[in-house]
């Protein structure tokens, strides 16, 4: 009888695997410890990858490093302390390259062509010094992304030109540009994006490449409107425009008014700039 059901079973090209929410919450604690990490616009071997994030981030355990689909590695740690170093102490740039760091999420690899997120610093310029405080700092964390850390200098008030934060953010949505605390607007400043686009607020393309809002130029004798991309040229001699500045001085030498180029909400202040060291003179 049971053979005969057996053989009138209809044929499920897809079976159902029965796993139990514990089951699978037990097989995820191993890889707690574990991060997803990438290059941007790079690929490296795993030879290449595993020496160079030992040099970086181990300090007291092991890592284990496991290639995976889509140039992905898996870092499985040993210590807790090499974990967080590797999570926290970025953006890291191996290669003039910069690397994605993900905390490790089930069936990362199924969403990784919606979400890429990453661990970065973000800082707030002349912060007033009643502000400077853990539940004030943790609340704008919690405005910009994923809240991880607040900077210990910030913490103890030894850092007066600004509060400095670290957060989990979606490089697929809008970079937050200000936020506004007691009727004042505060600008934030992010740590190691160079290519923002301060048409969209996306990070990874420039504005004169962006997709989402087109460059317009009063003046078009069809309709009003024309786009005028500027492309950047390698090996372009200091001191030249690029950029917005570029199309801003070409719609001046064409003596026409360029419209949404600039939108108010984006801007350079966006993007941490290095100071520059002035060289020690010698006394005489």
């Amino acid at each position: 009888m049971e053979a005969q059901e057996k053989k009138n079973k209809a044929f499920d090209p897809c079976p159902t695997i029965p796993v139990s929410k514990d089951e699978f919450d037990e097989w995820c604690k191993p890889w707690h410890a574990a991060l997803v990490v990438k290059f941007l616009g790079k690929k490296v071997g795993l030879g290449f990858m595993e020496q160079r994030l030992t040099r970086d981030w181990v300090k007291k355990g092991k890592i284990n490093v496991i290639d995976m689909d889509r140039d992905y590695f898996l870092v499985h740690f040993s210590d807790e302390e090499d974990y967080s170093h590797a999570l926290l102490d970025g953006l890291w740039m191996i290669a003039v390259h910069y690397l994605i760091v993900q905390r490790w999420r089930p069936f990362f690899l199924t969403s990784e062509s919606t979400v890429k997120k990453i661990a970065a610093w973000f800082r707030i310029p002349n912060l007033p010094i009643k502000l400077y405080n853990h539940r004030f700092l943790w609340q704008v964390g919690s405005a910009i992304g994923t809240m991880l850390k607040i900077d210990r200098a910030t913490s103890i008030h030894s850092r007066g030109r600004f509060a400095r934060i670290c957060v989990e953010i979606d490089l697929t949505k809008k970079l937050v540009p200000r936020i506004s605390v007691l009727g004042s607007t505060l600008n934030i400043e992010y740590e190691g994006l160079h290519l923002i686009c301060f048409q969209c607020g996306k990070y990874g393309h420039r504005s004169d490449q962006c997709s989402e809002v087109a460059v317009r130029v009063e003046g078009s004798p069809k309709d009003g409107n024309v786009e005028t991309p500027v492309e950047e040229k390698e090996g372009q001699p200091e001191g030249s425009i690029t950029g917005d500045l570029a199309i801003q001085s070409k719609c001046a030498n064409q003596g026409v008014n360029c419209v949404d180029q600039a939108p108010a909400d984006f801007g350079p202040w966006m993007m941490v700039k290095r100071s520059l060291r002035k060289k020690k003179t010698e006394k005489i």
